[in-house]
């Protein structure tokens, strides 16, 4: 999901006030449209999904599947099976940009607690403000 801006062109964006208006009522066109990607959404898939999306990796929040989170199934297995695991999601953290990053379709084998009490150790302290689990 995308924001449609009008963004001031690049040649404006040092004018002074008095010129940008000089140059308003000459009816020159002063603007461009911009697009600002708001909300991605990623359904079962594998970590290049984000590494390989510019939009993806930069977009205000992000909903990415996370269905494996501990050692009993490693990143290979999910890889595998085309999931993400927590492990790739971390060890990638420079490459998201996101303000928020909604962690979605967590395995069914393992319980709310557990996977808050994961979450809860496993994220960096000073990253968990970004991670929102989406859970009942």
């Amino acid at each position: 999901m995308y924001q449609r801006r009008k963004k001031l062109k690049k040649e404006f964006q040092s004018l002074p006030q008095e010129e940008l208006n000089l140059v308003l009522k000459q009816n020159k066109e002063v603007s461009e449209p911009s697009e600002t990607p708001v909300v991605s959404f990623s359904g079962d898939t594998k970590i290049e999904y984000v590494l390989e999306h510019e939009d993806v990796a930069s977009s205000n929040i992000l909903f990415i599947e996370c269905t494996y989170i501990d050692k009993e199934r490693n990143v290979a297995q999910a890889r595998e099976w085309g999931h993400i695991h927590l492990d790739e999601i971390l060890g990638n953290l420079s490459s998201f940009r996101n303000e928020k990053i909604v962690l979605i379709h967590f395995s069914k084998r393992y319980s709310i607690s557990y996977i808050r009490e994961v979450l809860d150790k496993r994220i960096p302290k000073e990253e968990r403000h970004r991670f929102h689990p989406f859970l009942p």
